[in-house]
């Protein structure tokens, strides 16, 4: 009866491996996968949020630290000027965007 068992068992596994390298499995995403060019985000950063303001300039808002601006078009992030947290030396740790009236506005956690 275990021998069975581990037949069935190893059938079972060689069925699996067989179909993982078809399309939609982990294997055929790698093989298709395209290069992310860096967008200019420092690449030593913690990225805690990434939220979109619907029909703004710019669109893109992401929390790591501080808050970063990315434009609509390219989602390249403006690294020069960073928005102003409400006090000096806060670390901005959460971003959303509001679900509530106009959309235009964002909430922060900061520490």
């Amino acid at each position: 009866m275990k021998l069975r068992v581990a037949h069935l068992l190893l059938a079972a596994g060689i069925l699996i491996v067989s179909t993982s390298c078809k399309d939609g499995n982990v294997y055929a995403t790698l093989e298709q996968e395209d290069k992310v060019y860096d967008l200019s985000l420092p690449n030593n950063i913690t990225v805690f949020d990434v939220t979109k303001i619907v029909d703004a300039t710019p669109a893109y808002y992401a929390a790591a630290g501080k808050i970063w601006e990315g434009d609509d078009a390219t989602v390249a992030w403006n690294t020069d000027v960073p928005v102003a947290p409400p006090s000096p030396g806060d670390i901005c740790s959460a971003l959303v965007a509001s679900p509530f009236g106009t959309k235009d506005t964002l909430f922060g956690g900061f520490i």
